[in-house]
């Protein structure tokens, strides 16, 4: 693992792969989307019993932002190896490190994929009908206006999908603590630039070694190397 307190600087170097340039920015400039886990679907808040629409930012994340500059400030200034922390100090950072990975836009376009997947099959369409078939026979007018609307153009569409993958901050069906679990059998190993060196990230941190393979994310069933970033 290599850390860099990014905060603390103003401006840093960024690479443009499509236009190939590299030009000073900021932080905000590429890793910042203004709102975006603002729950929108009134629905969504009512099935997950809350009323604050900025509700994973300011309850979900703020322990994360608010911790993760001490945690690095401390593994920063160790002098002594190996590092002695408690278990749930690592198990509290890697928990940082999986949600940031999971906020990233890459991890948002994969589930936006899977679930385009999900929706257009052969066993969906024969879930929903079932699923249909009963709602008719509890509430024949309210499923029919329903049914007014195409499906999937209900579910797919863009601001739906982006609710739904919000809401995996709400309740994630305890991936997170999967991911926690496996990589706390691992061993691991903190590197550090050699003086006014710089080291090379992206704004799509973290990937999986998996059988000579690079993954973006996945690859814990099996023997892999975890790097971040």
């Amino acid at each position: 693992m290599c850390f860099e307190p990014f905060s603390n600087r103003k401006e840093f170097f960024s690479f443009n792969k499509k236009y190939r340039e590299i030009k000073s920015t900021t932080i905000g400039a590429v890793c910042y989307f203004h709102d975006y886990f603002k729950i929108t679907n009134k629905e969504n808040m009512m099935l997950n019993n809350i009323t604050d629409p900025y509700h994973i930012e300011r309850e979900r994340f703020k322990k994360h932002e608010n911790e993760y500059e001490n945690l690095l400030s401390e593994l920063l200034s160790v002098q002594n190896y190996p590092i002695q922390f408690s278990i749930e100090k690592i198990e509290f950072f890697l928990e940082i490190l999986i949600t940031i990975k999971r906020r990233n836009p890459s991890i948002r376009k994969t589930f936006k994929t899977d679930f385009n997947a999900r929706i257009t099959s052969p066993e969906f369409a024969k879930e929903w009908n079932s699923i249909i078939e009963l709602s008719i026979t509890i509430d024949k007018a309210g499923t029919k206006k329903f049914l007014s609307t195409d499906y999937k153009e209900k579910l797919n569409n863009d601001e739906n999908l982006n609710d739904r993958f919000r809401c995996l901050f709400l309740n994630d069906n305890g991936v997170t603590k999967m991911v926690i679990e496996s990589l706390m059998k691992n061993k691991f190993y903190i590197a550090f630039c050699k003086g006014e060196n710089e080291f090379i990230t992206s704004d799509n941190p973290g990937f999986c070694v998996v059988d000579g393979s690079v993954q973006n994310f996945g690859g814990f069933d099996f023997e892999y190397i975890f790097c971040f970033p």
